[in-house]
């Protein structure tokens, strides 16, 4: 198992992220696993 934190502006990387965290203002905005935001 093998955790890595990667922040980004490029989309492409979704393709290959289990969960995504929304950060503004250095704070957590929300948190969504990638199966629900390529269901949007």
């Amino acid at each position: 198992n093998v955790t890595i934190f990667c922040a980004t502006h490029d989309y492409k990387i979704l393709e290959v992220s289990d969960r995504i965290i929304w950060i503004r203002d250095g704070k957590i905005e929300k948190v969504e696993n990638r199966n629900y935001i390529h269901k949007n």
